[in-house]
């Protein structure tokens, strides 16, 4: 796939070279280097093709897009703009993409505005709906996130995204039975993401029905066998339980697949005493392992 996207680099580049003055060839050479992730070409081309046709929305627009993977959100902003002076209407996505200059720029209360005109002209965008509860979450607004999460789920039930944001929000605002009702979609949405596994688990932890939190570690096991944090969350609940015999053969079994991750552990148990007995037997196992 990458080697036709080098050769469609090299094409419009030969296009180019016998008519420089082509706008399609280097729009088309902007979105060939967007595919392969060089954005500073890309960003490149497509001025070259605004430069020859100052009209071109869609340059514009792509160029607006590019900057934003650059993090060069004020620029993003200005092609934006760009875009919706000259197609003269409203765009669902142009709005979104603007929000999310603003949000990245830290001004949270005008990307809101613009997710909600956004969600406006289309109110199935679930991008816009998730991109305003998303914003609410990180102002520690939960009860005012889930409707918005809520409605990006609405919009479509099968991004797992959607799923995983509202069963968070419902869990930080205490509902837990719709929380887990969240968590249970999304693991059929994707039954390989950890995180689905580990967070839901953690509820049924917190809750201190320890082994409803393992049956769930264990079927992550099943869906994912090679991933390591699983391995590791099942030792800290077998840990807690002081199960150590049981709790040791997985924390055997995660150093082996990954070594550097056991400071997870540390995580989960935040206690200096605690982290100095668990250093004392992941050293016992450092030379088997390495």
């Amino acid at each position: 796939m990458y080697d036709k996207l080098e050769e469609g680099i090299d094409f419009y580049q030969e296009f180019i070279d016998k008519d420089p003055y082509s706008t399609t060839a280097w729009y088309n050479l902007g979105i060939v280097y967007d595919k392969v992730q060089n954005y500073i070409k890309a960003v490149e081309a497509y001025e070259y093709a605004t430069l020859i046709d100052s009209s071109f929305s869609s340059a514009h627009y792509n160029m607006g897009l590019s900057y934003i993977e650059l993090g060069e959100y004020k620029k993003a902003i200005d092609s934006l703009n760009r875009t919706v002076e000259i197609e003269g209407r409203e765009d669902t996505y142009i709005y979104y993409n603007l929000g999310k200059c603003f949000e990245n720029l830290d001004n949270l209360e005008r990307a809101i505005l613009l997710y909600q005109k956004s969600v406006s002209l289309d109110n199935k965008n679930d991008d816009g709906w998730y991109a305003i509860g998303n914003v609410l979450d990180k102002q520690e607004k939960w009860y005012e996130s889930i409707y918005f999460f809520q409605k990006a789920f609405e919009s479509n039930e099968f991004s797992q995204r959607n799923s995983l944001a509202l069963a968070e929000a419902e869990y930080k605002t205490g509902n837990v039975i719709s929380s887990i009702e969240a968590y249970e979609k999304a693991s059929v949405l994707d039954s390989t993401n950890l995180k689905v596994w580990l967070d839901w688990s953690y509820i049924y932890f917190e809750q201190g029905d320890h082994e409803k939190a393992k049956n769930l570690i264990e079927i992550g096991i099943d869906e994912s066998p090679e991933a390591a944090e699983l391995y590791y969350r099942m030792t800290a609940y077998l840990i807690s339980q002081g199960n150590y015999k049981e709790g040791f053969i997985f924390l055997e079994n995660a150093l082996i697949l990954d070594f550097e991750k056991h400071v997870l552990l540390f995580e989960f148990f935040p206690e200096l005493e605690t982290q100095k007995a668990l250093i004392k037997i992941i050293d016992q196992f450092r030379g088997d392992v390495r």
